[in-house]
């Protein structure tokens, strides 16, 4: 088991119609980079705003508890 920091940038209109870009940090339990990225894919099929994850890298955290 291991943690992956992912990162997931969203595209959001504001009230002034201007769209504007957030960027979202994810932990992941997941084996690989791959696999972390697939997970979020998976866990936002169902939103509605358009996102892209734009970085993994293995996370220092050893133990959620």
């Amino acid at each position: 088991m291991s943690y992956w920091n992912v990162t997931v940038q969203l595209k959001s209109e504001n009230e002034n119609g201007k769209v504007q870009k957030i960027r979202e940090l994810y932990l992941v339990d997941a084996e690989s980079s791959v696999e972390a990225t697939k997970k979020i894919y998976e866990d936002f099929k169902e939103e509605t705003l358009e996102f892209e994850v734009v970085a993994t890298s293995k996370s220092k955290v050893i133990k959620v508890v």
